[in-house]
């Protein structure tokens, strides 16, 4: 009897520690859902810099720097301010066929680029989607003190996010992605930081196109407050 009895006891501790960790990861979430809301709100009365850069293994590179910020359903949105690349238009139907080349790759560096936005600038409904599904454990190492939640099928299909996030103030200092541009395999590093006072942003993308043997990198940067 006393065997069954330390059995049933810690049976009871293991259920009512899954309970309390299911509870625990909703408030969580939530908290992590109302932090970035927030910060997306205070984010809209910002305008910044994207310094955007795609270079291949062949040596191609294209260049862009854009003016971004966020509209009103929280969406980035991009104007090209400057843009350059050393694909160098030839005559006859090379040059024609290196012009819809490098207009290829300029309309993938958009598809990119918006996927990968997709993961900075959740929505709150997102969010909460993310961690309701979403498994959490604790860091180690560099991440030691921050909460590793990952997640699948999050903005696009098939795709695996993992959010290193602070506990202390509920925002992520890290995002890593695997995903897809249309039919394009793509993964990437998304690093944030606080503006004191103010939003969490992003400072700085990798992310690799290995099919296209491609890396683009954007620094995010000149975050003021839009007059």
């Amino acid at each position: 009897m006393k065997t069954w009895g330390i059995l049933i006891a810690v049976f009871l501790v293991a259920f009512l520690a899954q309970g309390a960790a299911v509870e625990d990861k909703a408030a969580f979430g939530t908290a992590c859902a109302d932090a970035q809301a927030a910060s997306m709100q205070m984010l809209k009365a910002f305008k910044w810099n994207a310094d955007t850069h795609l270079s291949t293994s062949d040596g191609k590179e294209i260049h862009y720097k854009l003016a971004c910020r966020l509209n009103e359903k929280g969406e980035m949105v991009r104007e090209v301010k400057e843009s350059d690349s050393n694909i160098r238009r030839k005559r006859g139907f090379r040059g024609m066929a290196q012009h819809e080349q490098a207009e290829a790759a300029g309309e993938m560096l958009d598809h990119i680029v918006s996927v990968t936005a997709s993961y900075m600038y959740m929505t709150r409904a997102e969010e909460v989607e993310f961690f309701k599904s979403a498994t959490i454990t604790e860091g180690s190492g560099d991440d030691a003190g921050k909460l590793i939640v990952v997640g699948r099928d999050v903005t696009v299909e098939g795709d695996e996010v993992t959010k290193v996030v602070d506990p202390a103030t509920h925002f992520p200092v890290r995002i890593t992605y695997q995903s897809k541009a249309g039919d394009v395999p793509i993964d990437g590093e998304i690093l944030f930081r606080p503006i004191e006072g103010g939003p969490n942003v992003p400072r700085m993308a990798t992310i690799n196109v290995p099919s296209k043997e491609g890396v683009v990198t954007a620094e995010f940067l000149d975050y003021a407050k839009q007059l």
